[in-house]
């Protein structure tokens, strides 16, 4: 499944799980890392990706995105 296709967070989730490596973790160990991500859907990329900084040893992720989609559900409460 691609990731456009997938609509809840768990089915993005799993089309992004391990596909993330840090190749050299000695540059992000005791860091603050920035991720930013252009469109967030449902977030799981960054969730991933941050958890591989953390998992290299990021001393902090913050993460930030330009636009955010909101999910259906948000839309149906938006509307009503």
């Amino acid at each position: 499944m691609q990731q456009h296709e997938a609509e809840t967070f768990e089915q993005r989730y799993q089309n992004v799980k391990n596909k993330y490596k840090i190749k050299k973790s000695a540059k992000i160990k005791g860091k603050s890392v920035l991720l930013i991500d252009d469109i967030k859907t449902t977030g799981a990329t960054l969730s991933e990706c941050a958890r591989e900084l953390k998992l290299a040893g990021a001393k902090t992720v913050i993460v930030a995105s330009a636009l955010t989609i909101p999910s259906k559900k948000r839309k149906e409460k938006i509307n009503n």
